[in-house]
């Protein structure tokens, strides 16, 4: 749900586009980071982490 409201968001703003996990865990590993994960929030619908080593 809240990929749904990042994009509306971003609609909103006419700028961006929203990411799923697996795009941005591609991207971050194409850069050379490892150790690509998701840590769940309290708030998922307006926030998520996601961290990775170098």
């Amino acid at each position: 749900m809240g990929n749904a409201y990042f994009a509306f968001y971003l609609m909103a703003m006419r700028s961006g586009r929203p990411r799923s996990f697996a795009t941005i865990e591609s991207m971050l590993r194409r850069s050379g980071f490892r150790d690509v994960r998701a840590i769940p929030t309290r708030v998922p619908l307006q926030t998520s982490l996601i961290v990775a080593q170098t």
